[in-house]
């Protein structure tokens, strides 16, 4: 919400819905780390190149995952700020 107009229900509840979002992706990055965890224990050794690769992939995901949550975070941050900016 745009912490400058915002209601203090509409603040809660972009609250509740980010900490939604957040266990959300937390369930995404778990099964895709378990995921690699699985690549590198059942992976043939004659398809090391296919597995490295897969890992990679994987680790892209993981990263993109936790720079979506570091944005989410820090826009609402900056939406709580202005809000109780707006309130003193």
């Amino acid at each position: 919400p745009d912490g400058a107009s915002a209601s203090e229900r509409d603040m809660i509840a972009a609250d509740l819905a980010i900490k939604r979002y957040m266990a959300a992706v937390q369930v995404y990055v778990d099964c895709v780390e378990a995921e690699t965890k699985g690549l590198r224990s059942t992976a043939p050794s004659r398809d090391r190149a296919g597995t490295k690769l897969r890992e990679e992939r994987a680790i892209r995901r993981l990263n993109e995952a936790a720079a979506a949550m570091e944005n989410v975070a820090e826009l609402f941050n900056q939406a709580v700020a202005a809000y109780k900016e707006r309130r003193q």
